[in-house]
C-alpha cells in the first residue's frame, strides 16, 4: 500500500495494535487479531493527563494516520517488543472535520 498522506514520509516504524475483545474467566483482558500500522514512535518523557484526568508520566508518543478507533484498553506492541499501557488517544481533524491523525500517549 502506498501512503499519500502528508505525514506518510514520517511513518517509518510499524506498531502492532490488538483491540480488547473482553475478559476471560479469570478477569484477564482478551484481544482480537493483531494488525500492523505504520507509525511514528518517539520516546519523549512528559507529564500528561490520562482518560481519568490524573496526571501521569508518558514515556512514548505515537502518531498514526487516520482514525483507528484506538481505546485505552487496547494493546500496542512497539517496534522494540514492549507493550506499555495506553494513557490516552488524541484525535486531530483536518479542515473538513475528518480525522487527519491520532496521537497515542504511552
Amino acid at each position: 500500500m502506498i501512503l499519500t498522506h502528508p505525514l506518510a514520509d514520517l511513518l517509518l516504524q510499524t506498531i502492532t495494535l490488538e483491540r480488547r475483545t473482553g475478559l476471560d474467566q479469570y478477569g484477564a483482558h482478551t484481544y482480537g487479531t493483531a494488525e500492523s500500522l505504520a507509525a511514528r514512535v518517539v520516546n519523549r518523557l512528559r507529564m500528561v493527563r490520562n482518560v481519568a484526568g490524573q496526571e501521569v508520566t508518558s514515556n512514548t508518543t505515537i502518531w498514526i494516520i487516520g482514525n483507528n478507533d484506538i481505546k485505552a484498553v487496547d494493546r500496542i506492541t512497539l517496534p522494540d517488543g514492549t507493550q506499555p499501557p495506553i494513557i490516552d488517544v488524541l484525535t486531530y481533524p483536518d479542515e473538513t472535520g475528518v480525522t487527519h491523525h491520532q496521537e497515542v500517549l504511552l
